[in-house]
């Protein structure tokens, strides 16, 4: 075999490795990494949406009770200002999530569980208040289905947060593994290279240097032969 030839495969070699390994990291990184990454930044600001309500349902189950307890006009405003704003957070959560079935599922349960507390406290409250029937309101409210009904809502929104979160989470997880493989296998790569480089120079040092420097050696013997 020609020192070209065996020049050109030794090179080919290590050109191979690398763009072999170059494919693995990349269609890793485009099945696992980009998907993952895009469902956690999808689902971040589900986080906050489920949060702020928790925290607009608690607002507005603290203004129907300041309504029934003070009789003030403005905190059922408030009352209505808040379960419009959890209504919103809803929809907003609902287009967050779209594409995870479970998450939808736990949405619509969510909203549920917030009408019935709606229908169970508020409404029937409201209309009694508004009949001048504050005594009765006030033991509707804080009846034993007022109550459980409201529980039941905070509980379903809860249970939603924690399962934004714990989708996210796993989603972060994933990408933190893919930037570990990334690193591993870029090192791996670096290693493979530096190996191959030193194998063609040890190739070109055994095929091509040694054999000059063994006819260089021939030929000076020749020269200093006495018939020379």
């Amino acid at each position: 075999m020609s020192l070209r030839r065996r020049v050109i495969i030794a090179a080919a070699a290590c050109a191979g490795v690398t763009a072999l390994l170059a494919l693995v990291v990349i269609a890793r990184i485009m099945l696992t990494a980009s998907p993952q990454a895009a469902i956690e930044s999808a689902l971040t600001p589900g986080l906050d949406q489920a949060n702020t309500l928790l925290l607009e349902q608690s607002t507005a189950d603290l203004a129907l009770n300041a309504y029934v307890e003070l009789e003030r006009t403005n905190s059922l405003d408030a009352y209505r200002q808040a379960i419009g704003r959890a209504t919103t957070v809803l929809d907003e959560i609902e287009k967050t999530v779209q594409g995870h079935s479970d998450l939808t599922d736990l949405t619509a349960q969510a909203r549920s569980a917030q009408r019935t507390w709606v229908k169970t406290d508020a409404e029937p409250v409201i209309t009694l208040m508004e009949a001048g029937k504050r005594p009765r309101a006030m033991r509707e409210t804080n009846s034993t289905e007022a109550r459980a009904a409201f529980d039941a809502m905070t509980a379903s929104a809860r249970t939603l947060h924690d399962a934004v979160n714990s989708t996210r989470e796993q989603a972060a997880t994933s990408v933190a593994g893919v930037t570990r493989l990334l690193l591993l296998s870029t090192v791996l790569a670096v290693l493979l290279v530096a190996a191959a480089i030193a194998a063609l120079f040890f190739a070109l040092r055994t095929w091509v240097l040694e054999p000059l420097e063994a006819v260089g050696a021939s030929v000076r013997r020749a020269s200093d032969a006495p018939d020379h």
